[in-house]
């Protein structure tokens, strides 16, 4: 009901609705409907939205959607909340078997540094019974709220040179970790450090999951590893590759190329040469990631500094951008933080074919006066 048609029923009257939904006591409603509410309260009336929150923090059992009904919300952190948080969060045991554990993901989300020091006593004396994920969300929270502490216990991680083992499908608790769903909470420099170590995993799998977060969140001093792993997986495979046919590669194997190349020529955090970019197709070993390197190389005949969008209506800070011939980013900022590696002057063009007006005018909005401040230059192409 507050999906599919909520284009047709946002107007003033829906908020008496939601009200009727999310303030009864008696369960009447569909959880998941319940679940709906409260995530279009969060649109309509935050400051509402959050009582029923911070209320239902203390009253009700989460059904499985409400977590992320509730980290709609606008709020970095809900004080008022803490002690809830924390008490739920503790008085829950922790999972045998890594399932999604809501008590933690909302402390993680929501929690303040006023339970830092109860939360690290809670980290030491059950970290032993704690799956990886439920360990990652005391890590996030406390990276959020005191880096350097985070920082200390994320030393008490073991990660393996090998995917980590399951039994029955199911986490042992004192399995070694693996360091990809703790990249997706956050980065500092000792994930990414680990992240490098991971570049020598025996899985291809947790290798090419690497190269994705080195990607989108490594430093420009990780290139130099990057770069260096790629070189030696060229070593390894150009022999094998000699005496197999490609047809007969491993997948996964055949496609690491490929992920080692989008590593270093998409990365957010540096600018890839085009005679760098030929030389890294030299590197490739399949017919896919050769041809890749090729026509990105060309583009720089014609591209000059294209522009291009991709527009995500719901949710405008996920539009996504590119500068073609290289990989896109996503959100404002980190559009900002990629121009700023171009030198100063460069001009750049928005590529408007096909676009209307509006979509093309909202693009200039968001960054023509950034970019002037910067001393770039911003037009479109048509």
């Amino acid at each position: 009901m507050f999906n599919q048609n909520w284009v047709r029923l946002n107007s003033p009257p829906i908020l008496d609705l939601l009200n009727i939904v999310l303030l009864d006591q008696q369960g009447h409603f569909d959880p998941l409907l319940r679940d709906a509410a409260l995530r279009r309260m969060t649109e309509v009336a935050p400051e509402k939205a959050k009582a029923i929150v911070v209320e239902e923090f203390t009253t009700r059992p989460f059904s499985s959607n409400a977590p992320q009904a509730m980290s709609q919300l606008s709020d970095s952190e809900l004080p008022e909340a803490d002690a809830s948080l924390f008490d739920r969060m503790a008085s829950k045991p922790p999972n045998s078997n890594g399932d999604f554990n809501s008590e933690f993901f909302l402390f993680r989300r929501f929690a303040s540094r006023a339970v830092e020091q109860k939360t690290v006593a809670f980290f030491n004396e059950y970290f032993a019974e704690m799956d990886c994920s439920e360990r990652f969300d005391l890590l996030a929270y406390l990276h959020r709220v005191d880096s350097p502490k985070a920082e200390e216990l994320f030393k008490r991680i073991g990660f393996s040179k090998k995917a980590p083992q399951t039994t029955s499908g199911k986490m042992d608790r004192n399995t070694i970790c693996s360091i990809q769903p703790l990249a997706k909470l956050y980065w500092s420099p000792a994930i990414e450090a680990q992240e490098v170590a991971t570049l020598d995993n025996a899985d291809p799998n947790e290798v090419a999951e690497s190269l994705r977060n080195l990607r989108l969140n490594g430093s420009p001093a990780a290139r130099s590893a990057i770069l260096k792993h790629f070189e030696s997986w060229n070593g390894e495979w150009k022999a094998k590759a000699i005496s197999v046919p490609q047809q007969s590669w491993p997948v996964l194997a055949a496609r690491l190329d490929a992920e080692y190349l989008e590593a270093l020529i998409d990365a957010y955090g540096w600018i890839t040469p085009q005679e760098e970019i030929r030389r890294l197709g030299q590197m490739c070993l399949s017919d896919g990631c050769r041809n890749d390197a090729k026509q990105r190389a060309d583009a720089f005949n014609y591209a000059g500094t294209f522009l291009t969008f991709n527009e995500s209506s719901e949710v405008p800070q996920l539009t996504e951008y590119g500068f073609f011939p290289y990989g896109g980013v996503v959100g404002i900022e980190r559009m900002e933080s990629k121009i700023s590696l171009f030198p100063q002057g460069t001009q750049f063009q928005v590529d408007g074919r096909s676009r209307s007006e509006e979509a093309v005018g909202r693009v200039i909005a968001s960054l023509g006066a950034w970019m002037k401040a910067h001393g770039y230059t911003l037009s479109v192409y048509r």
